[in-house]
């Protein structure tokens, strides 16, 4: 009976504090007792500075500068992938200095071998000069230039034009670097190719070491500098990958501008 009487008791309160409850929250919002709706004030704008904002109706990945950028990106992309492979160059040099060795042990030897050392030493030194000339000074690296690229900020319309300014820049001076590179580099192996032919000839025909027929199997001698003339000459005529990139480039800037 006890716990009956409780369990009423607990009921009747709880029955009472409820409305007081309700009627304390109206009498918080509106002395009246009336429930007011809460409004949320809009946050105050924040200024993020010069955004590049398309023009209406342009896309921003289809503007003249997006898509001048996103063709830099491609380009030293492709152009920064790679360095320098200097395994090549060290391994020629490594030839060349000894061919250049053979020929002045040819020239010890005395008759009849020291009329080959002149023959030798062209090669040798061409195989020498050549890829420490054109490998190690002339020939670019885009790696640098890729990489300070591809860190610039471009949130801006203008840190955008000072990255496209520098992109360009980048990239026309090494299409002028590879250019230089590839005129000598083909230029010392149609030099050197053309050498050879004197050196080989003269000390033969001169007398200095006697009179020498001439043997069919001689004519395998000019094979291989007659290879390298015509692999020099394609080369002459063959743009570097940075060349062509740079005049793709042009081409697609003009045409936008005329757009």
């Amino acid at each position: 009976m006890t716990r009956l009487a409780a369990a009423g008791l607990a009921l009747l309160l709880t029955a009472v504090a409820v409305p007081a409850e309700a009627q304390l929250g109206r009498e918080l919002d509106d002395p009246a007792g009336r429930a007011t709706t809460l409004r949320r004030e809009p946050p105050p704008p924040v200024d993020y500075g010069e955004v590049a904002v398309p023009p209406p109706g342009v896309a921003p990945a289809r503007t003249p500068v997006a898509l001048r950028l996103r063709a830099l990106e491609s380009t030293f992309q492709s152009l920064g992938a790679r360095g320098p492979d200097y395994t090549g160059t060290v391994l020629s040099m490594l030839g060349g200095g000894i061919t250049v060795g053979l020929a002045a042990v040819l020239l010890e030897l005395g008759e009849p071998w020291s009329w080959l050392a002149p023959y030798y030493m062209v090669m040798g030194g061409v195989g020498v000069v050549r890829p420490a000339v054109v490998d190690f000074f002339l020939q670019p690296d885009a790696r640098s230039a890729a990489i300070e690229f591809q860190h610039m900020p471009g949130s801006t319309e203008a840190e955008q034009r000072r990255r496209l300014a520098f992109g360009e820049e980048q990239l026309e001076r090494l299409a002028e670097q590879s250019f230089i590179a590839r005129v000598v580099d083909a230029s010392m192996n149609i030099l050197g190719a053309l050498a050879v032919i004197p050196a080989y000839l003269v000390p033969r025909l001169d007398g200095t070491f006697g009179a020498m027929d001439f043997q069919p199997l001689e004519a395998f001698v000019f094979v291989g500098p007659a290879i390298t003339l015509v692999s020099a000459i394609i080369g002459l005529a063959t743009q570097s990958p940075a060349e062509q990139r740079w005049d793709a480039y042009r081409e697609m800037r003009r045409r936008l501008a005329d757009d």
